[in-house]
């Protein structure tokens, strides 16, 4: 005998209400072992610096910004970009002697700083007859800075010398780990959330275009769907994260070798210092011959930038130190 339109009816609320008992269940028993929802990690006085890229993932949107610092009581953080995404290292624009380009992450465009407080506008101060222009471009690893400089190149702008600023969090960046998706998932308010990755299939270095990350509506608000967008994370990024020397050795090659097709040269900057981590890249570098200039200040490891957690002007200005007699040198080569 066919069931009734009202047995149905209660059936599916019965069957509805079991569900979201189940899932109140869930909830408090996460909350209860310590387990929030995603959390999203981006500071409300950042306005949106990003923009999407159909290549890169995100490049630097073009523009004039000034928002309130990280703590009360600051000056405001300014910040200028070109029309070409580089950010100003002056006053006004500089156009003289041999160019070089920095490539790099927030290290390299400076992020939480004013202008006038950035390693590339120091590095302007002290080499007045260079053109240094700062590409550096937020959350970008490896990969997508030797695709920015392929661009550069391919348009004709072809420097003297390339400065590409390498840090150890730059290798999870470049296979897209599942460490690196969780980062970009709680900070797409001002991230693009589609990244470019690369990974090593026989041998071969392999790109792969900007991939969309797992989100999961309210998964910032309740435990159980951020459990659930974490779960969709780890399984797009498995068997990626064991890859990421030989990646990122692959993807330098791949530079030095773009640069130098170029006819320009390669200096590679070591300038992030993160105590107890393992630096397997700065020996490669040697071995393989690369220009390389250790820049790390250890005794400025906890100079940061209050609130907000980025190397502070101090550092900033240490590795313009370091770095601009470096250039000089790598400039001085034959």
């Amino acid at each position: 005998m066919a069931s009734s339109p009202r047995a149905r009816t209660f059936a599916l609320l019965s069957l509805a209400g079991g569900l979201l008992a189940a899932v109140l269940v869930g909830e408090v028993g996460l909350r209860l072992l310590g387990r929030g929802p995603a959390l999203t990690k981006t500071h409300p006085n950042e306005p949106v610096m990003l923009e999407p890229d159909s290549v890169l993932g995100w490049r630097n949107r073009p523009g004039t910004y000034a928002y309130p610092d990280y703590v009360r009581g600051a000056p405001e953080v300014r910040v200028t970009i070109g029309p070409d995404g580089t950010r100003a290292t002056a006053a006004a624009p500089v156009a003289r002697g041999d160019v070089v380009d920095l490539l790099g992450c927030s290290f390299t465009f400076g992020w939480a700083l004013s202008d006038g407080r950035t390693l590339a506008w120091n590095l302007q101060q002290a080499l007045p007859d260079l053109e240094i222009r700062n590409h550096g471009t937020p959350a970008y690893g490896t990969l997508q800075s030797l695709m920015a400089l392929e661009a550069l190149l391919a348009a004709g702008r072809v420097p003297r010398l390339v400065v590409y600023d390498l840090a150890e969090l730059h290798a999870r960046r470049n296979v897209a780990a599942a460490q690196w998706l969780r980062t970009l998932a709680a900070t797409r308010a001002r991230n693009n959330v589609s990244v470019p990755y690369a990974t090593m299939e026989n041998g071969r270095l392999v790109r792969h275009p900007p991939e969309a990350i797992p989100l999961v509506p309210l998964a910032d608000t309740s435990a159980s769907l951020g459990l659930v967008q974490d779960a969709l994370i780890r399984w797009r990024a498995r068997g990626r994260t064991g890859q990421r020397r030989a990646v990122t050795e692959a993807l330098l090659r791949e530079m030095r070798d773009v640069v130098e097709k170029g006819h320009s040269r390669l200096l590679v900057a070591w300038l992030a210092h993160v105590p107890d981590t393992e630096e397997p890249y700065l020996p490669f570098l040697q071995r393989e011959g690369f220009a390389v200039v250790d820049c790390r200040t250890p005794e400025f490891s906890h100079a940061k930038v209050a609130g907000e957690g980025h190397p502070d002007g101090q550092v900033n200005t240490r590795w313009a130190e370091c770095l601009a007699p470096a250039i000089r040198a790598e400039l001085a080569r034959n």
